[in-house]
């Protein structure tokens, strides 16, 4: 079972209920998630190429000019 929920006074909140009965021990293992984007820009960018396409467009608009 993985369920998720943040500290608060040095104690465990979990986000949702789950049924576990009283005196049950687990184990807690921490995996801090991603914080939310704060900008709606992330992600808008739509292009179909490749990463390594990408690169070689970069690399060919820095050095049109000169040998490499």
């Amino acid at each position: 079972m993985i369920a998720t929920g943040h500290i608060e006074n040095n104690s465990i909140i979990l986000d949702e209920k789950i049924n576990i009965p009283e005196g049950v021990k687990v184990r807690i293992s921490v995996t801090p998630l991603a914080k939310e984007v704060s900008s709606n820009l992330c992600g808008i960018w739509k292009d179909n190429r490749s990463s390594s396409q990408i690169v070689e467009d970069i690399m060919s608009a820095r050095t049109s000019s000169r040998e490499v």
